[in-house]
């Protein structure tokens, strides 16, 4: 099975519909809540990304609030695709109450 990133659902206006369909697989709704309409609350502590500077080197959600100072430039740097749907509350993006 080929593997995109959440963002591919709803990259192509045409095809949003279409593509939705997928959400119906609790592995791509577990994986992609906020494309998919769930609730995110909280970060994968599973889920690590490349740094975009460093590849190979490999950082969990908690590293990019880990330094306050650093916060809003990570945020902005990483918190798209991916790492959005996997780090919500990290990157400020939580939906729900806890």
């Amino acid at each position: 099975r080929t593997q995109v990133e959440c963002e591919w659902i709803t990259k192509n206006e045409d095809k949003i519909e279409t593509r939705m369909a997928y959400c119906n697989d609790p592995e791509v709704k577990t994986g992609c809540p906020l494309t998919c309409g769930g609730c995110a609350c909280e970060d994968d502590s599973n889920f690590e990304f490349d740094l975009t500077n460093m590849p190979g080197e490999m950082r969990g959600c908690d590293w990019i609030t880990k330094n306050e100072d650093k916060t809003a430039t990570r945020q902005e740097k990483y918190c798209s695709g991916d790492v959005a749907e996997n780090c919500p509350v990290a990157c400020g993006q939580v939906l729900c109450m806890p």
